[in-house]
């Protein structure tokens, strides 16, 4: 299963040695998503150890934060379906690498929806989120 790490405002970032662990253990890209200045910030698609632990060191200890590390499960391994995905019916505007939004929710998710009906090599995650989180919103 995949590994997710929340960080609250106000507590230290996850040590190195940490997000090292987490992405060497989930080796099929990883996302965060964290809030600075009011606003929502995800970025995810990250591939490799090194571009996890840059987006990582952009964190810091007044930042709320989410670290995802991925397993692939369904839809491929892909920058796209990698976690946190942005709470939107549009599964393409989930599919994007990077948000900066004023207003938002950023959903991670570990393990499987079973019973849904996914199209388009998309996962159960993103599939989910359209289908019955993005309802919820309104």
């Amino acid at each position: 299963m995949c590994i997710i790490a929340v960080k609250a405002k106000g507590i230290a970032t996850p040590s190195e040695e940490n997000l090292k662990n987490m992405f060497y253990n989930n080796p099929d890209g990883a996302g965060i998503a964290y809030t600075k200045g009011g606003k929502l910030i995800i970025k995810k698609g990250l591939m490799s150890l090194g571009e996890f632990l840059k987006e990582c060191n952009k964190i810091n200890a007044e930042d709320a934060a989410v670290y995802h590390c991925r397993i692939t499960t369904h839809g491929g391994t892909c920058k796209e379906l990698t976690h946190p995905f942005i709470l939107d019916a549009n599964i393409k505007q989930q599919r994007k690498t990077r948000h900066e939004i004023e207003k938002g929710v950023a959903v991670a998710h570990n393990g499987i929806f079973s019973g849904l009906k996914v199209k388009d090599n998309n996962s159960h995650t993103t599939t989910f989120i359209a289908n019955f989180l993005a309802p919820l919103q309104r």
